[in-house]
């Protein structure tokens, strides 16, 4: 939509009245954040009024913090695409040629295995994507305990 709007000269126009851009541009992402923040509370209602699921109250907290700031960097990420595409038809196929590989290599479309090949699951953790994924399903694992935040990190065992 960015590119669009620059596209329409409408960013242009925008740019003539007395917002900062800093400010335009944290409401653009505010926007963003919010309405996947509604899309994910959707889908939550539908898993907890259709299929009977039960998320420990105890871990909203740490999902919500997760969420927020996970998508807030995404569409960060998804600005500075925007930025650097140089129409809208560019934006779509940048977004989808990253995306799609990426989503795929950090193990959300098949979890990774044993017979997964060293290479992908180095690009899957160079990547945040599967580390946002990992946080955000990990606090409605009902096998881990806790209030969804690890304060302190885990000692390495040798």
């Amino acid at each position: 939509m960015t590119v669009n709007r620059r596209e329409e000269g409408i960013l242009k126009r925008e740019r003539g009245t007395p917002l900062p851009p800093w400010l335009y541009i944290a409401g653009r992402l505010a926007s963003t954040t919010w309405m996947a923040f509604l899309a994910v509370a959707l889908m939550m209602g539908v898993g907890i009024v259709l299929y009977g699921i039960r998320p420990d109250p105890g871990t909203l907290a740490a999902a919500a913090l997760i969420f927020l700031v996970g998508a807030g960097c995404f569409a960060a990420l998804g600005m500075l695409l925007a930025a650097l595409a140089a129409c809208s038809n560019a934006a779509a196929l940048v977004e989808n040629a990253t995306l799609f590989p990426l989503a795929f290599s950090s193990g959300l479309f098949i979890p990774p295995s044993d017979n997964t090949p060293a290479w992908l699951t180095v690009a899957g953790d160079i990547f945040p994507l599967k580390h946002f994924a990992e946080a955000f399903s990990g606090v409605f694992n009902p096998a881990l305990s806790g209030g969804g935040f690890q304060w302190t990190a885990e000692p390495a065992h040798t």
